[in-house]
């Protein structure tokens, strides 16, 4: 990361270009058609491969992986620092103070217990369950079934 200046109202330096790898050899526009199942197995392989035309113009070809890479991280900031520095409100005043909260009135309804309703399983009315209830189990079932006549 490169120093930025300290001076007041100097910008500070917000990119670096990457460093990207060297095509590892380059074809001409001809050549590259005629051996195309070559080439593409050399950017597989090998890395990246620039493709020129009369030496002027290039493309390059790499492989699917690396390209997925670059597009990943073509748009990410390399620091949160950067990300705050190239943020579209920079130099916005913002205003962050608030007005007291007091809270909300309720009606009076809202601070009265409401009364209980009868629960329900499968329409049947459930007991409600007392300081010494018993938990239903399997084996309570069985035992009270025995007993009926």
């Amino acid at each position: 990361m490169s120093k930025t200046s300290k001076k007041r109202g100097a910008s500070p330096r917000v990119s670096e270009p990457r460093t990207l790898p060297r095509p590892a050899a380059t074809w001409q526009v001809q050549t590259a058609k005629a051996r195309f199942n070559e080439l593409f197995r050399r950017a597989r392989t090998e890395g990246p491969q620039l493709i020129t035309r009369q030496g002027k113009e290039g493309v390059v070809m790499i492989a699917d992986e690396q390209y997925e890479r670059l597009i990943a991280t073509a748009n990410q900031p390399k620091s949160l620092l950067q990300f705050f520095r190239e943020s579209p409100l920079v130099g916005l005043e913002l205003d962050f103070d608030r007005e007291r909260d007091e809270g909300r009135s309720l009606p009076r309804e809202a601070l009265t217990p409401r009364k209980q309703t009868r629960r329900t399983r499968n329409g049947v009315p459930l007991l409600p369950a007392g300081p010494n209830a018993v938990p239903v189990t399997l084996d309570l079932v069985n035992r009270l079934r025995d007993e009926l006549p």
